[in-house]
């Protein structure tokens, strides 16, 4: 077998073709350099080879994808399908030479193609990891929902309905998700353009559509890859309104069905909320898969404020939300702030953001903890200093809890205070009390757990499948 210190001393100069295997995808055959610095960038970093198979091939994967935190990937199992171990972030099948990574031989591709083939997710349950298989990326890149809206049936609606859209400019009718309700959601069929859409709402239309036929003034809203377009039906062809959902910030409620959630695929409705003071939060549960998926929570906005939520609005969540409404006065990095953090990806409002400079500040306080954070909304706790240069090239941003940062200011306050008090050398304010003998002792090492491990290990402890909570029901949140 190949030993990749040795072999890659000298990177060979030749190709190999490879079968690579990203998570959430299906694998494709690639032709790559068969050097280490190629390798590495098709995995990401630092390669490891591990041989499970009895056939001459390797799977190469990066070498700290789990310690990095990269995307679970694909399950590796014994014979008698128990998961023994988890790839993480993109690996790939080479074939093997008598000393080296080789090509893979096309009935060698089409074989771990076949049995790499379905994307995975994974749950805990009873102790065990459940492979879950899921749809690929590939696949729901391609599926198109629709919506359809038609205009409120009020006095004003009456004046806008059937007119097209320079009437209603020319009279300041604006042409905004409030003036409309929303009378059907579906698919789009496989080619289907809007052109299409208008037919079929014509002339042959879904047995549980309850609207008019397609008219003027109707406006259908397209949903592909994530993002949302509004098309008003125009007397000739269509018009795109950019700004439809401008005004749609109105608050959610307990009958709020079919919200679009940015970075969650399909729809969900609220089934639980929660209230501070002067916030609203909503449980909501995913429309096709009900209670089989994760719930989330967002603001009265629609904004993600946490995922993976399988208990409702247990402790564990409700305290979450409670340091999401918490406000700092002294934040540790004023150049970045928490709108700026969601942008980037991370939606949870109890994390305060840093930059690398920061980071490195924070990392060095007695009890502070350092988060990574990800633009996928997740977060690895940071180890050493050398892991924030690291993360900040790839881009990436830090963070640390409101709790521990408020703590921390608490105590360095409290600390100055006693100093001024007791200090027999008051050039010297510095936290430390400079009275007696000077005795250097180091600090202990503090244990860096990453809180959202702890909560995730907490609910780990929890049976896997979610009680739905009585929908509607209001939580009063102490905050």
């Amino acid at each position: 077998m190949p030993n990749i210190d040795e072999d890659f001393e000298k990177e060979n100069s030749g190709k190999i073709s490879v079968l690579i295997i990203e998570p959430m995808k299906e694998p494709y055959a690639q032709e790559i350099d068969s050097g280490l610095a190629s390798l590495q960038k098709a995995v990401g970093g630092d390669i490891e080879a591990v041989y499970p198979y009895d056939d001459p091939v390797a799977l190469v994967c990066n070498e700290e994808g789990k310690l990095n935190g990269l995307q679970l990937n694909r399950a590796l199992s014994t014979e008698d399908g128990e998961v023994y171990d988890i790839i993480a972030g993109t690996f790939m099948v080479t074939g093997l030479t008598d000393d080296n990574f080789g090509s893979l031989s096309p009935e060698l591709q089409q074989k771990y193609a076949e049995l790499f083939k379905q994307p995975e997710m994974f749950a805990q349950i009873n102790g065990k990891i459940a492979v879950i298989p899921v749809v690929p990326e590939t696949e729901q890149e391609h599926k198109k929902t629709l919506d359809i809206y038609q205009i409120k049936d009020d006095e004003l609606g009456k004046k806008m309905s059937f007119m097209n859209f320079d009437y209603l400019k020319k009279f300041n009718m604006p042409v905004t998700a409030e003036r409309y309700d929303k009378i059907y959601t579906g698919d789009m069929k496989q080619g289907e353009d809007l052109e299409g859409v208008y037919t079929r709402f014509n002339l042959n239309h879904p047995a549980d559509y309850r609207g008019h036929s397609l008219s003027v003034s109707d406006v259908i809203v397209v949903h592909e890859n994530g993002k949302d377009s509004a098309h008003f039906v125009d007397s000739y062809g269509f018009k795109e309104i950019p700004d439809f959902f401008q005004t749609r910030e109105k608050l959610l409620d307990a009958t709020t069905q079919g919200l679009a959630v940015a970075g969650h695929i399909g729809t969900w409705h609220v089934i639980d909320e929660a209230r501070g003071e002067d916030k609203a939060f909503f449980l909501l549960e995913h429309d096709t898969y009900g209670d089989e998926a994760a719930s989330i929570i967002v603001d009265a906005k629609g904004k993600l404020v946490l995922d993976e939520i399988f208990n409702g609005f247990d402790d564990e969540t409700l305290e979450q939300l409670r340091l999401d409404q918490l406000t700092v006065s002294n934040p540790p990095d004023p150049s970045i702030t928490t709108d700026e953090m969601k942008e980037y990806g991370y939606a949870w409002g109890g994390m305060l953001p840093l930059r690398e400079e920061a980071a490195a500040t924070v990392f060095e306080k007695p009890g502070c903890e350092v988060f990574k954070l990800y633009a996928d909304n997740s977060e690895t706790h940071v180890m050493n200093p050398s892991e924030i240069a690291e993360h900040a090239k790839r881009g990436g941003i830090f963070g640390v809890t409101k709790e521990t940062w408020v703590a921390a200011a608490e105590k360095e306050n409290s600390l100055k205070n006693a100093e001024m008090s007791m200090e027999d050398d008051y050039g010297m304010i510095d936290g430390i009390i400079n009275n007696g003998p000077k005795e250097e002792k180091q600090p202990e090492p503090v244990k860096k757990t990453s809180i959202m491990d702890r909560l995730k290990e907490a609910k780990s402890e929890k049976p896997p499948k979610k009680d739905t909570p009585a929908k509607a029901k209001s939580n009063d949140l102490e905050i």
